[in-house]
């Protein structure tokens, strides 16, 4: 019989038991990674300058919080095909494919758009989570939101 796939696996999840488990950890380890602890525990913030002047400021998520950030996307990119267009951290396609398009073009658009990740919230992952094609139910879609997101949302 084969196995199922990570988004399988996702689809799968009922509680919150089922996330923590899917990661290796009970979920006592779970909830303190997630709610016990102050956003200093889960993230380092620094800032970096930019090109063109002033500071980008980074969240870099602790080793443990990154580990399972990374089974997770795992488990999501099977259930994932990306738009020819997207470049930005997808297998085999970076900065050069994306440049790659735009040879011998008059003019090219140069753009960084300001508050763009800060944008992406919680709430925006966890309906995207519960959505096709990833269909995952709404309490294991809130925990794997809370996951990802930087300012955790206690929902049930």
């Amino acid at each position: 019989m084969d196995q199922p796939s990570g988004l399988e696996k996702l689809q799968a999840l009922v509680s919150a038991h089922d996330v923590a488990a899917l990661f290796g950890l009970s979920y006592s380890a779970l909830s303190v990674l997630l709610y016990k602890r102050p956003e200093g525990y889960r993230y380092r913030i620094f800032e970096i300058k930019k090109k063109t002047g002033g500071t980008r400021q980074i969240a870099s998520p602790t080793k443990r919080l990154k580990a399972i950030q990374r089974a997770l996307a795992e488990c999501l990119q099977a259930g994932y095909s990306p738009k020819p267009c997207a470049h930005g951290f997808i297998e085999n396609r970076g900065i050069v494919s994306n440049a790659q398009q735009h040879l011998g073009k008059r003019f090219i658009f140069n753009v960084d758009i300001e508050g763009f990740f800060d944008s992406i919230h919680f709430g925006r992952v966890r309906n995207l989570l519960m959505a096709g094609p990833f269909s995952i139910p709404q309490t294991p879609a809130t925990i794997l939101a809370q996951i990802v997101s930087r300012h955790v949302v206690y929902e049930s």
